[in-house]
């Protein structure tokens, strides 16, 4: 199964990194939920495209955050289930389309969990630009951290145990990075 290219409004499945779980000291989401692609941009030519991702949440948005409610209709467009769910537009992740943390929807299956409809996507878009651009997001650049450590974060989290010895060298440091990126668009609705 070949995962495809990112579009925006693609709906995957990612370890979305929540701002109070980094200032916990968390590296990776604690879950892997949906979330909406809000761009999907290349920083240089032949490079992987990183991704804008927006989570959604079945949890309903504390006052001040700023989230588009979806509808019974939209879920079932989207390829959600029917529980009320939300698109968090002022919390963001950034991260490459090879990030460890993007994982198929259904293993072996499909990558994708939907896709948003054009005005739905289109509102996501905006709603996140527009708390971008007043700085009222957090914007969270993903762990440049090499896969292997950020699988074996992973297996650590899902309890699935630790080999013996790491698989990367020791000494080796992890920076987790948050700041504002320029954008270039590269597919757009």
């Amino acid at each position: 199964m070949k995962k495809p290219e990112p579009q925006s409004g693609d709906i995957i499945c990612f370890d979305f990194l929540f701002k109070r779980d980094k200032e916990k000291g968390l590296i990776d989401g604690e879950k892997d939920r949906p979330c909406a692609i809000v761009l999907a941009r290349v920083m240089k030519e032949g490079h992987e495209p990183t991704v804008l991702l927006a989570p959604i949440t079945h949890t309903e948005p504390k006052p001040g955050v700023d989230a588009i409610e979806l509808t019974g209709r939209m879920r079932k467009a989207c390829g959600l289930d029917d529980q009320k769910q939300w698109i968090i537009t002022s919390e963001i992740n950034t991260a490459s389309w090879t990030d460890a943390g993007i994982v198929p929807a259904e293993p072996g299956k499909q990558w994708l969990v939907g896709r948003m409809p054009k005005g739905l996507a289109e509102a996501a878009r905006n709603r996140a630009f527009g708390r971008i651009k007043k700085r009222q997001a957090s914007v969270i650049e993903r762990s440049k951290a090499p896969l292997k450590k950020k699988r074996l974060n992973r297996q650590k989290r899902q309890g699935r145990g630790l080999p013996k010895t790491p698989p990367w060298p020791q000494g080796n440091r992890l920076n987790v990075h948050c700041r504002m990126l320029p954008l270039r668009m590269v597919s757009a609705i």
